[in-house]
């Protein structure tokens, strides 16, 4: 059995090099989309919902169970969006698909901050009433 400490960063470490390496694929492809895919503000914003997941996440007091869950859903979510472009790369083309990528970064990070507060009220709830229980 995997410690969920390291399940989750291993999630969140394959999750973060499919949100950079997709769009430095798709350069691959088309030399002509580096303008736009390899910009900062277009590589550095992929990296943000998984450097928060695991600030939030993997430190020692954070309950285990939870942030496997998140960084698992996190990964599921790259790879489907970032799939498709993977597939076919010749599809995908445009000044716009920059703009798919750092909207996908900014979604991420945005469900990141709602999933990690819903779970932090929810475990601190359970924790309290555990308390009571005692």
């Amino acid at each position: 059995m995997i410690p969920t400490r390291v399940a989750t960063a291993g999630l969140l470490a394959a999750g973060a090099l499919l949100a950079v390496g997709t769009p430095a694929a798709l350069v691959m492809v088309k030399p002509s989309m580096a303008v736009y895919l390899q910009h900062p503000a277009v590589v550095l914003p992929a990296l943000v919902p998984y450097g928060l997941c695991a600030a939030i996440w993997l430190r020692r007091n954070a309950a285990g169970g939870f942030g496997v869950v998140l960084a698992a859903v996190l990964f599921a979510g790259t790879v489907v969006t970032h799939g498709p472009v993977l597939w076919s790369p010749r599809t995908f083309g445009g000044d716009m698909v920059a703009l798919y990528f750092f909207g996908w970064a900014l979604a991420a990070t945005a469900a990141v901050l709602l999933a990690s507060a819903v779970g932090w009220v929810l475990l601190s709830r359970a924790k309290s009433r555990g308390a009571r229980q005692a």
